[in-house]
């Protein structure tokens, strides 16, 4: 993974500052009295400084970890929600799709990956469903719509749906809900 190797990279390198200070520091030992005391000062600086780095350090992979564990539980919540829900980007775009979409739209969750969400609503109801996105688009923040959705098996299910733009204002929240 890309950011936990720069995440250490990063963390090596301080390690390795630190280390170079240390032996600048251990050099000026009680065999060889330092003749700069301005430049040892500078040194206990950086290693004060480096010290402090570290603590920021943990924290900032603690947090990390706990952002980590969140997404994780954000990921399993969404996934094994008891209703279906789709995330899509504003054009109706599928991002997403939980395990009860995939069961309701009969379609395996690859497949529904980058596919328009239009695509999956009967032929008669499209325009109306169009119509209906443009709402979202033009600023509508939630809205619900009936029609009918064609199954990956050929069946015509009745679904109402409920439409909420997130907050990021570029991607949709779909629940369905088969009536």
């Amino acid at each position: 993974m890309v950011v936990a190797a720069g995440r250490e990279g990063l963390f090596s390198a301080i390690r390795a500052l630190r280390d170079l200070v240390e032996r600048e520091l251990h050099s000026y030992g009680h065999a060889n009295p330092p003749t700069d005391a301005a430049h040892v000062e500078q040194l206990r600086a950086l290693q004060l400084g480096i010290d402090e780095l570290d603590v920021m350090w943990e924290q900032l992979d603690a947090q990390s970890h706990h952002l980590a564990v969140e997404r994780e539980r954000y990921a399993e919540l969404f996934a094994f929600a008891p209703d279906a829900y789709v995330v899509t980007d504003g054009k109706g775009t599928i991002r997403e799709a939980n395990l009860a979409a995939v069961d309701l739209l009969y379609r395996a969750g690859s497949y529904l990956a980058g596919k328009p969400l239009a695509a999956m609503v009967v032929l008669r109801h499209r325009k109306r469903f169009r119509d209906l996105l443009g709402a979202i688009e033009t600023g509508t923040v939630r809205c619900s719509w009936r029609g009918l959705i064609r199954r990956g098996d050929g069946e015509e299910t009745e679904v109402e749906l409920t439409i909420g733009r997130l907050r990021d204002g570029t991607q949709l929240c779909w629940l369905l809900r088969p009536i």
